[in-house]
C-alpha cells in the first residue's frame, strides 16, 4: 500500500517545500484547503489586523516527517505546521498528514 501511495504522491502531488531548523526538503505531496459550507473566509480580529482562521490538509511521503512549528510552503504561500501525526497500516507507516494554518506576515 505504501508504494502504491508513494506513486499517487509523485504522480499528482504538488511540489511542497518543508523548512526545518536543521534543513530544508521538496517533496511531492497534497496541500488543500478543508472545505465549510461558509463562503466566506473566517477571520479573527487582532491587534495587528485580521488573523486568517481557515486550515489546510497536509498528506505527505512516509519518508519525510513532519513536526508541529515545522514550516512549508507551496504555490508561494506559506504555512505552518499545528498539529502531525504519523499515519499506518499495520506497522508500515503510509503517510504523513498534518493540519496547517496559514502563515502570517512577519512584523520587521
Amino acid at each position: 500500500m505504501s508504494d502504491s501511495f508513494q506513486t499517487i504522491l509523485s504522480t499528482h502531488g504538488k511540489e511542497v517545500q518543508i523548512h526545518t531548523a536543521q534543513e530544508q526538503k521538496t517533496v511531492h505531496a497534497f496541500v488543500q484547503m478543508i472545505r465549510k459550507k461558509e463562503t466566506h473566509a473566517p477571520e479573527e480580529e487582532t491587534n495587528f489586523g485580521a488573523e486568517d482562521l481557515r486550515r489546510w490538509l497536509y498528506i505527505g511521503p512516509p519518508n519525510q516527517p513532519v513536526k508541529v512549528g515545522d514550516r512549508l510552503s507551496a504555490d508561494g504561500q506559506f504555512y505552518t505546521v499545528q498539529t502531525a501525526e504519523a499515519i499506518c497500516v499495520g506497522t508500515k507507516r503510509t503517510h504523513w498528514w498534518a493540519l496547517l494554518r496559514p502563515e502570517r506576515e512577519r512584523l520587521v
